[in-house]
């Protein structure tokens, strides 16, 4: 079988191809300092593109025998003084990121996929920034990871931030198959970086043949090139 070769180019320049910057943003966060590079790219987001910023943070829902006799009445107590909590917590961190502006702020109880796409809809996002937080292998096999949750079922570009990341990215990577969706996603990637940004493509191409691969690579990249 032949090896996939991987080409790679690498754009640098001011970019407007009609993508533009997100105007209203969800993030999720769960309280944890996992969440706080998705705080601080709102932040970056914000003043870049005078960003609508709604922050969600989800109580997971008690899990308990549903018995006939049971009295639910003490488990809502319980739940609603975690959304009390948690509340606490996600205003603690706004402030600590960003102190002098009011972000739309709120707590629901369910699971945090669930929660965060359906805020996403209801504001009508046209971006979702979470944090990247549990990434063992056990977590991917299980959809334990909202990063990954999300991105399944998402209809708007996801950025999964790292816990330490302080301003918007300088250099992204984007993969591309000439697809319109790829042409766009590198598009936005270039908008994120700003004019000073480095955005390299990558495409992993089936070609057999040197002769072949040479040939068509620049048949295809040099418009596709073009058009991003």
């Amino acid at each position: 079988m032949p090896r996939p070769r991987r080409d790679a180019r690498t754009s640098r320049g001011p970019v407007d191809r009609g993508v533009p910057l997100p105007t209203r943003i969800v993030v999720g966060t769960d309280g944890t300092r996992e969440s706080m590079g998705a705080l601080r790219m709102a932040a970056a987001l914000e003043l870049a593109a005078s960003t609508r910023v709604s922050v969600v943070s989800a109580v997971a829902p008690a899990i308990v025998p549903v018995l006939p006799a049971l009295d639910m009445r003490p488990l809502a107590g319980v739940e609603a003084a975690r959304r009390r909590m948690a509340m606490i917590q996600l205003r603690r961190q706004v402030n600590a990121v960003r102190p002098k502006r009011r972000w739309s702020v709120s707590t629901a109880i369910g699971w945090p996929a669930e929660i965060i796409l359906s805020l996403a809809r209801d504001v009508r996002a046209d971006m979702i920034v979470v944090g990247i937080g549990r990434h063992r292998p056990i977590d991917r096999l299980l959809a334990h990871e909202t990063a990954i949750a999300i991105a399944r079922r998402a209809t708007v570009p996801l950025f999964a931030a790292a816990p330490r990341a302080l301003a918007l990215p300088k250099h992204a990577v984007a993969a591309v198959d000439f697809t319109p969706e790829s042409v766009h996603a590198a598009r936005l990637a270039a908008q994120l970086v700003g004019p000073e940004g480095v955005v390299t493509l990558v495409h992993v191409s089936p070609f057999h043949t040197t002769a072949e691969r040479a040939a068509t690579w620049t048949e295809v990249l040099t418009p596709a090139r073009a058009s991003i």
